[in-house]
This record gives structure tokens, C-alpha cells and sequence, in this order.
């Protein structure tokens, strides 16, 4: 047990906060339950159901960022005309005192440098090993002073990279799976041949003309599909339902609360890598997640989890973080429609299926972080121990 209060800085995706839920619900344990968060703002009903926290503080995932005039000359203050509520957040933490705070990024944004910069506290943790938004200049000059993990290259899942931040920076070993209080109050009844489709995710969005052949053949088979995403993918989602027909399009349509129990009478689910695909993860029996190289392997599968079917096309560019060399992602467009329904139906009938399945397994590695990595650091592969 450590003494004092602790601010822990997540304000990344839905996805990336559930993933850290029960390193969260871990540090709180620590500390007795005297932890702050900070995240997203359209994090809030994940974060409200993360055990054991005191307070939490919404900001932009994007809306902090340094001055640009200001930052040539080398000095890293955050943009003068903020929103309201970065605003009042920022105040609070130059107020008010922790004891420590933890930063919970590896491929850290200008929005959690300038948070951390700006805390009041005794120990300041943080674990970046890549900037993004930011150049590593930036980065190494926000941090001075504070305690820098800089963990191994070559562990690539983000939960095992934080779990052992942790024990380094805390002293304690954390248990890595997601926990949250909504999941694990919900009455789970899966309904045979009822199978969720999570449409969700921008940058590894699967093409349409395959999600509407692979509906199509499900829909053959007898499966009855709900379909789910936010309302930011509205527009994908119609193109894809209007094609099929007899589809439950809830897309846009529920909050976490509301989603709930359609997951809990869910038999499997087919995502994008996204956040859905994380909340289901928690409750689906069979997820089965159809996967792009931009962040291969950071967050999907879970360490441990027997729930969860990776299907992968690996190519030589992986983990690009999204910035693809091509006129398409061929990376997911390569994935066929019949190359997922086959594997789909391996892991439904029990047949041993593996958990990831590379539909290219002449391509054996790829790049870490290739894009940002320092020129002396960039030419570092690791294998791929799918």
C-alpha cells in the first residue's frame, strides 16, 4: 500500500481505456483508492465503471497541443484558446497535489505531455517510448525530470508493456485483465446463432464489398446479425446493410448501457479492431477480429484470453501505425470474404482453430514502430510469434 493520491493520465481511445481497466482498478488498489483519472471525453461511461477510482477528468484527445509559434523557439505551452473544460482540467492539476502521477502511453500524444508537464506532483511516471503527434525532441525535453521507463523493444502488446512499467515504477504486480463493473454485473445468456457485427474503427475499417459478401453467406447459414458501431460510422453502416437486408442495424443507436444486454445474448462476434471489439472481448464467448498491420499485435489478441480469433493477411510494412504506403489498405483488403467465413466456421463447429490465423505465413516479421522510430533504432525487426 502506498500512501497518498495518484493521478493516472489515459485520455486515449474507448478501446485503449478498457484495455487498461484492470491496471487501473490495480494502481487504485495501491493506493487505497485514492486515484484520480484523466481521459477522453467520450470515455466517460467506461471510465465511470473502472473499479475503485475517486475522481475523474475529461479532456480532448486532441484539443491539447502545443503552440506552434512558440514551439519552434523551444518552448512547449499549450495552445491559448482551449476548450472550457481542458481549461478547468489543466487548473485543476496546477492546484491541486499527488503524490504521484502515472502516465499510461507508450506511443505518446503533445495532449498527455502537456498534462503530465502540468500536474502538481511529488513523482512523475511515464513510459514513452514513441511520439506521435510529437517529435522526440519534444517528448525527451516535456519529460525531464520525470522517472522515464524505457522497457524492451520487443514487447509489443501494450498491456504486458504497462504491467511491467508498473511493477518498475510502483513495486507491484498488477493483474492484466480488463475489469469493469457494468461487464461483471450483466447477466450473460448467449443465444445460439446470434452473432454481433462490430463495424466500428476508422483507420482499419474493412472494405464493404467484403463485409456485405461475408453478411450475405452468415445470413445463409441461418445466423441472425446485429450490427453496432458509433455514430460516426453511420454512413459505412448503410452502405453495407442496404445491400443485404434483415440485418438489426443498431448502429448509432445505444449507449454502453444500452449495448449491454444485446452483448450479453450474443454467441460470437465479428469486429474491426476497435473498441467494440474490446467490450466485446469482456463478454462474447467467440470474438473473432479481422486485423490490419497498423497497430498489429498492440492490443488484440489479450494476453491470456481464450475468447479471442485473430485473422491476419501479414505483410512486410506492419505496424505503420496507419500511414499506409498504398492507394488501399491491402493489408485488410487482401482478407477475403471467404477467407474469414471459413475460419469463422472452424472456430463455431470446434474445430481446432488457432487463435491467430496469417493468411500469408511466408511474411514471418515486421517492422516495430518502423516510421518513428530513431534513423539508429529504425532498422530493428522482431519476430512474429503468431
Amino acid at each position: 500500500m502506498q500512501k497518498g493520491k495518484c493521478l493516472i493520465i489515459k485520455n486515449d481511445g474507448i478501446g485503449d481505456l478498457i484495455l487498461a481497466s484492470g491496471l487501473i482498478a490495480g494502481i487504485s488498489d495501491i493506493f487505497d483508492g485514492e486515484v484520480d483519472l484523466v481521459t477522453c471525453a467520450r470515455n466517460k461511461e467506461i471510465a465511470e465503471n473502472i473499479y475503485g477510482l475517486n475522481k475523474c477528468f475529461y479532456v480532448s484527445r486532441d484539443g491539447l497541443r502545443f503552440q506552434p509559434l512558440l514551439r519552434k523557439l523551444g518552448v512547449l505551452s499549450p495552445v491559448l484558446r482551449l476548450d472550457g473544460e481542458d481549461r478547468r482540467v489543466l487548473e485543476h492539476l496546477r492546484k491541486t497535489r499527488y503524490e504521484c502521477a502515472v502516465s499510461l502511453r507508450r506511443f505518446i500524444r503533445q495532449s498527455s505531455l502537456i498534462l503530465m508537464a502540468r500536474v502538481r506532483a511529488e513523482r512523475k511516471y511515464c513510459a514513452w517510448q514513441f511520439p506521435t503527434n510529437a517529435s522526440f525532441r519534444d517528448a525527451e525535453r516535456c519529460s525531464d525530470g520525470w522517472i522515464r521507463y524505457k522497457g524492451d523493444l520487443s514487447t509489443i502488446h501494450e498491456s504486458v508493456y504497462y504491467r511491467d512499467f508498473l511493477k518498475r515504477s510502483l513495486g507491484s504486480e498488477i493483474g492484466l485483465q480488463p475489469r469493469l463493473r457494468c461487464v461483471d454485473d450483466l447477466d450473460k445468456r448467449p443465444v445460439p446463432g446470434v452473432v454481433g457485427i462490430g463495424l466500428s474503427g476508422h483507420s482499419c475499417r474493412w472494405p464493404v464489398e467484403h463485409w456485405v459478401e461475408l453478411l450475405r453467406s452468415l445470413q445463409e447459414k441461418g445466423y441472425h446479425l446485429k450490427l453496432f458501431g458509433g455514430g460516426d460510422v453511420k454512413g459505412y453502416a448503410a452502405a453495407i446493410a442496404g445491400k443485404i437486408g434483415g440485418c438489426e442495424d443498431l448502429v448509432g443507436k445505444l449507449s454502453l448501457a444500452d449495448s449491454l444486454p444485446h452483448l450479453a445474448g450474443l454467441s460470437a462476434a465479428i469486429c474491426n479492431d476497435s473498441g467494440f471489439a474490446h467490450l466485446a472481448g469482456m463478454i462474447v464467448p467467440k470474438c473473432l477480429i479481422i486485423m490490419g498491420g497498423g497497430t498489429f499485435r498492440r492490443f488484440f489478441p489479450w494476453p491470456g484470453a481464450r475468447n479471442q480469433y485473430i485473422i491476419y493477411h501479414a505483410l512486410d510494412c506492419y505496424d505503420c501505425t496507419w500511414e499506409c504506403k498504398y492507394p488501399e489498405k491491402i493489408c485488410l483488403s487482401n482478407i477475403r470474404a471467404s477467407d474469414v467465413l471459413g475460419y469463422f466456421n472452424r472456430v463455431m463447429t470446434g474445430e481446432e482453430a488457432e487463435r491467430m490465423f496469417n493468411l500469408n505465413p511466408s511474411e514471418k516479421s515486421y517492422h516495430a514502430a518502423w516510421r518513428i522510430l530513431p534513423e539508429e533504432k529504425a532498422c530493428l525487426k522482431f519476430q512474429d510469434q503468431g
